[in-house]
Parts: C-alpha cells; structure tokens; sequence
C-alpha cells in the first residue's frame, strides 16, 4: 500500500524517468487487469455489528509462481502491507506445481 499527499504528487511520480521506463517494459509481459486508487483506505473503518455481507471482512489473495525465491519474497512483503488495512483476511498461495521461468520455451 502506497500513499501520496496528493494526486499532483501521484501524477509527478508517474512521469518520472524511471516510471516511464520501467512500465511499459513490464506491460509487455503482462497484463494489468484492475488497477485500484484508494483515498484513505487506512483510515476506513468497517462496521463489526452488522451481519450484512458488504461488512464483512475483505479479503486479498497474493497469487505467485517463482522459479528463485524473489517473487515469493516480493508476495509476503504485499501480504504484510494488505494486513494494514482494517479488517483484512490475506492468504498467499503459490501457483501449484513445478516453478516456471520466463526463459523456459514451453511457457
């Protein structure tokens, strides 16, 4: 979880250098599904009381394959910032079977 002072600041870091090298790098090798800005996601409280589904706990699945040990690495550092947010069930789970790599040809 990042947080910015402000959208200006958000938008400054996305027109740096790196930012505008970087990204559309990463985009060739993946595909970005849903990419969500929260205002304050800290700060919100969810209402214990209430047995009405849209109260209940979120919920965060942190999905990888590794073929190193770095991505797996990378998911518990997501894990443990997704536990910072109030109410919060986080779960990581790697892709089953044997690990993959970007350079095996079968991929």
């Amino acid at each position: 979880v990042e947080e910015w002072e402000s959208q200006a600041h958000l938008d400054a870091h996305f027109a740096t250098p790196h930012f505008q090298t970087l990204v559309p790098l990463m985009d060739e090798i993946s595909t970005t599904v849903n990419l969500d800005v929260s205002h304050k996601a800290l700060t919100v409280l969810r209402n214990t009381d209430s047995l009405d589904r849209t109260k209940r706990n979120g919920r965060i699945l942190v999905l990888f394959d590794t073929s190193t040990g770095s991505t797996e690495h990378i998911a518990n550092l997501i894990a443990e910032g997704a536990l910072l947010l109030d109410r919060m069930d986080v779960r990581v789970r790697v892709v089953p079977g044997p690990p993959t790599s970007w350079e095996d040809p079968k991929i």
